[in-house]
């Protein structure tokens, strides 16, 4: 005689319900994955005096970093910022200080920085924090070129191995 083993109903309800809710929750968990840079969902083109006065007095928030070719990965606490202004200016917040500067812009996208062209206000850090802010204005004083969506700006270096790109 053979003997066969009958699972409880309770098992092909659970089996059910298991697959009924995987599909979802992976569609959940890899759209979270996805990029949100808006390098990812508009082209950026050479910035003109039109895209950047659209851009102008708006918070824009840091969502790539490229120094040197490496990706470096904005502070989570602190949001890093910039705000365009007129005839050259900028402001924001680093990962510690909020800074100010100006750059020389030509309507072609290139950009300039003159000498002593960013200044910040000089509260302390930790160590770490206060070396990431250091890196971030070299890396802002390093760009030749600023780039725009309209939701966004891009300053890049000629040889793009140094990018900071901020996004509404």
């Amino acid at each position: 005689m053979i003997h066969t083993v009958t699972r409880p109903p309770r098992f092909h309800l659970f089996r059910w319900f298991a697959r009924l809710m995987v599909i979802p929750a992976l569609a959940v968990l890899t759209a979270g994955c996805a990029s949100n840079s808006p390098s990812d969902t508009a082209a950026f083109a050479p910035a003109t005096g039109a895209s950047v006065a659209a851009l102008r007095d708006a918070d824009l928030r840091l969502v790539r970093w490229v120094e040197d070719g490496k990706r470096v990965k904005p502070p989570a606490d602190t949001p890093v910022t910039v705000r365009l202004g007129e005839a050259g200016r900028l402001s924001g917040r680093g990962p510690v200080n909020r800074y100010f500067g100006t750059f020389g812009f030509l309507g072609d996208g290139s950009v300039s920085w003159p000498n002593a062209a960013i200044g910040s206000t000089r509260m302390a850090g930790p160590p770490e924090a206060m070396d990431l802010e250091m890196r971030f204005f070299q890396t802002l004083t390093r760009t030749t070129a600023l780039e725009t969506t309209p939701d966004a700006v891009r300053f890049q270096s000629a040889d793009g191995r140094n990018i900071l790109e901020f996004s509404r």
